[in-house]
């Protein structure tokens, strides 16, 4: 299968944007929910130690938020969207003689 790059037109572009917002609205929020339904639970347990469990719930709160951000991003680079998906193609390194040639887009062309 040969990949065709394509232009990153406004429709294009919306069409990603929407992919993480739609994803990142739903899943923020019911990760919100369920922290702020656990909290007053877990704030009650620990009642002498407010402070620190108000920190540790900060900390847990923010990995967990990191880490539904990243799944939220890996979903949509693995999506397929109606007439394209992303890919990532890799960039070969230079080589020496490639180094001293210049950018490709101006190999061959002599001034």
């Amino acid at each position: 299968m040969v990949m065709q790059e394509i232009e990153l037109s406004f429709q294009r572009l919306i069409k990603i944007w929407w992919g993480l917002a739609w994803r990142y609205l739903i899943f923020m929020a019911l990760a919100g929910f369920v922290a702020g339904f656990l909290t007053p639970f877990l704030g009650l347990a620990a009642s002498s130690y407010r402070d620190l469990v108000a920190t540790l719930l900060l900390i847990l709160c923010s990995v967990i938020s990191i880490c539904v951000s990243i799944w939220i991003i890996k979903s949509v680079i693995t999506k397929r969207f109606s007439d394209f998906r992303i890919a990532l193609i890799l960039i070969p390194k230079p080589t020496t003689n490639d180094e001293a040639e210049g950018p490709i887009e101006n190999r061959g062309e002599r001034p």
